[in-house]
């Protein structure tokens, strides 16, 4: 049978004491850190202010389209061959009418003297019949057949001149060379790819607007091209398509752009600014100050606390366009309110400030960062 054991009573009293005076030296130790952070305060956090400004922002309508060609084709044969001769190195410019590459021609110049060869002697041929025709030695019918032999011999003649040509291709357009898709030797059949043209001066930037925009535009309006230096020549709306794409509801728009110093390929991805003559006053603040948040973007005032201090104060905003270190607010705020410029992220309403500058960058509508 299985002894019970019991716990005699002073030893349980002795365990409730001392569980009683743990939690007392805990309950002390908490109360008095409670105490010195009550008598301590709120710690105060140094930022930088600005103030909320007006600035003239010249009208804009932003897009993103593509670079296309003046003119781009890829260069083939018409006629089959084998490559004689290649006269043009990848990447290279060339002007319209330049040799690019030869076919091999021994037939078609034996041909050639064959077609001469025939028209001289069709030649000769109506000389003697029209000598002869003219002492009634001859019909006419007999004159006729010898005058169109002629005709025929310099037909076959500027045929077989053609076909020489055509082994012969040339550069149809000025314009930049891509890589070469053909080897001396190589067998070409009709239609063979031989190598890229491009005219990329001037070109294009194509991109598409919503079509409620299309009463703003017009042709000859000045189009700049986003990540452009600020001294990169503008381009102009050359064209404005006739058609609204009816699932997207959008308006094609093309621009051209003189590009002397080729920095557009066709190709590229570009974002592209119209430039519409009148300019609008906008509200700013350097986009630093905004703390993004799913719930709403926000900044933080800088408002007078009790005594002397300053006290950070959470404001709402609705933003608009983008420039540079810049972004336009809609509402929320009003010029002249001092916001804080950075490190918002860390303070809450009420919040004990002290300003200071060190260490901040101006901010810039055209931002010129230096490489790192």
């Amino acid at each position: 049978m299985a002894k019970k054991f019991v716990v005699p009573l002073s030893v349980t009293v002795l365990l409730i004491a001392i569980v009683g005076i743990l939690g007392g030296i805990k309950a002390l130790q908490i109360m008095a850190m409670i105490q010195a952070g009550a008598e301590a305060g709120v710690p105060v956090t140094t930022v930088s202010a600005v103030a909320v400004t007006e600035d003239e922002w010249e009208a804009t309508i932003p897009a993103v389209g593509s670079v296309t060609a003046f003119q781009g084709i890829m260069v083939a044969n018409e006629v089959a061959g084998t490559v004689s001769a290649i006269h043009f190195h990848a990447g290279a410019e060339v002007e319209a009418g330049d040799l690019l590459v030869e076919l091999d021609v021994s037939v078609e110049e034996a041909n050639r003297a064959r077609a001469m060869a025939q028209l001289e002697l069709a030649k000769k041929t109506v000389t003697r019949s029209r000598e002869l025709r003219s002492r009634n030695s001859i019909p006419q019918s007999e004159l006729d057949a010898a005058e169109a032999n002629v005709a025929a011999a310099e037909a076959e003649l500027a045929a077989q001149e053609a076909q020489l040509a055509k082994k012969r291709i040339v550069a149809p357009f000025a314009g930049r060379l891509g890589i070469r898709q053909i080897s001396v030797g190589q067998y070409l059949s009709p239609g063979s790819a031989i190598v890229d043209l491009r005219s990329i001066s001037p070109i294009f930037v194509e991109f598409a607007l919503p079509q409620e925009r299309l009463p703003q535009l017009a042709v000859g309006h000045a189009v700049r091209i986003a990540e452009a230096p600020a001294d990169a020549p503008l381009g102009e709306i050359t064209a404005i398509n006739s058609l609204i794409d009816p699932a997207t509801r959008n308006v094609a728009i093309q621009a051209t752009f003189e590009n002397a110093n080729a920095s557009l390929l066709p190709g590229m991805f570009v974002k592209a600014e119209v430039l519409l003559p009148d300019s609008r006053t906008v509200r700013i603040i350097p986009q630093s100050a905004v703390i993004y948040n799913a719930y709403g973007d926000s900044v933080f005032l800088v408002k007078e606390g009790e005594g002397d201090g300053l006290i950070a104060e959470q404001a709402f905003v609705r933003l608009g366009e983008r420039r540079g270190d810049f972004v336009e607010v809609l509402s929320g705020l009003e010029p002249g309110q001092q916001i804080v410029r950075a490190g918002g992220f860390k303070l809450r309403n009420g919040a004990p400030l002290a300003l200071s500058d060190t260490g901040v960058d101006d901010a810039q509508i055209n931002p010129t960062p230096a490489n790192r």
